[in-house]
C-alpha cells in the first residue's frame, strides 16, 4: 500500500462526522466545534491529471520529485483541521 493511502484513509475517518464536496470539486471532511464555536475541517483539492502536472513543470521551468507528481495526482493540496 502507498503511504498516500494511509494519509487518506485516516482522513476518510473524519467523514463520519459530515462529508461535502463544494462546487470546485474541494472536499471537506468532518465537522468539530471547536472552544473557539467554530467549525473544523480537513479540506481535499481535486487532483491534476498528469499532463496537468506537465504543464506546470513547463510554467515553472523545474521537474518535481516522482512523490510529489503522485501527490498531485491524487490531491491538489489539503489543509487538516482547516476553519
Amino acid at each position: 500500500m502507498h503511504y498516500f493511502d494511509n494519509v487518506f484513509r485516516l482522513l476518510k475517518k473524519a467523514s463520519v462526522l459530515g462529508e461535502k464536496i463544494e462546487n470546485n470539486g474541494v472536499t471537506l471532511l468532518g465537522r468539530a466545534n471547536t472552544w473557539l464555536r467554530r467549525m473544523v475541517y480537513t479540506r481535499l483539492f481535486p487532483p491534476l491529471d498528469s499532463s496537468d502536472v506537465n504543464l506546470l513543470e513547463e510554467e515553472i521551468g523545474r521537474t518535481f520529485p516522482e512523490s510529489f507528481r503522485e501527490f498531485l495526482e491524487l490531491t491538489n493540496g489539503l489543509n487538516v483541521f482547516f476553519r
